[in-house]
């Protein structure tokens, strides 16, 4: 597997954001599906949305399935591939990233 997706999500550059918010963001991914590409796509959009964000790449070992991105001040999950939300890409970025902003911003 592996080779996630490269582009942001069709809508994300008209979005505007609060680029000044501090946080912590918590990914964790499948290491035995090669899911670091996706990891790496969310770390991309997550940090162009928001620089002064920390965005940390967890790699499960073994075969785990997950893609699990965690805003880490509420525990609140903004996106999870076992929750229905399927594997990050340029088809659901936008509503993970609107997610996030909602959590952050509170728009």
């Amino acid at each position: 597997m592996g080779g996630g997706p490269s582009k942001a999500p069709e809508g994300f550059d008209q979005m505007t954001f609060d680029k000044s918010k501090q946080f912590a963001i918590n990914v964790q991914y499948c290491g035995g599906w090669g899911y670091g590409s996706y990891a790496n796509y969310a770390k991309e959009l997550i940090s162009k949305a928001y620089p002064a964000c920390t965005v940390t790449l967890a790699r499960d070992n073994g075969t785990t399935g997950n893609m699990e991105i965690t805003h880490v001040p509420s525990g609140q999950k903004v996106h999870s591939k076992k929750g229905g939300d399927g594997q990050l890409g340029e088809n659901n970025a936008l509503k993970m990233i609107t997610k996030l902003k909602a959590l952050v911003e509170g728009k």
